[in-house]
């Protein structure tokens, strides 16, 4: 036998053990995995849940929204106010008129 043919079966008998020794390992990483996730998905359900039950029967809750919603529309009136007083010209003429299409050279 040549080299080439033994180092490239050496290669496959060691991903087939290779395999085959840590397929169990890949399997138990992958279950735990699952499982954290599943449970992970679990605690953050019943904990919105709570927050939900809570959010829904207590009084500051609808103090801390309202003052949310305030805040919000707030900021949006003022972000429309500063639009607006950007659009609009200034009082004072400006040291550089505009140009006058009229002089304006065609090149």
């Amino acid at each position: 036998m040549r080299r080439d043919t033994l180092t490239k079966a050496a290669i496959v008998v060691g991903a087939v053990v290779a395999t085959l020794v840590l397929l169990p390992l890949l399997e138990e990483i992958v279950v735990a995995g699952a499982l954290f996730l599943t449970a992970g998905a679990f605690l953050v359900f019943f904990a919105l849940a709570v927050l939900w039950h809570v959010a829904r029967r207590h009084p500051l809750a609808d103090v801390l929204i309202a003052a949310w919603l305030l805040h919000r529309h707030e900021r949006r009136v003022r972000r429309v106010i500063d639009a607006q007083s950007w659009s609009v010209r200034g009082t004072h003429p400006s040291s550089w008129p505009p140009p006058d299409p009229r002089t304006r050279s065609p090149w």
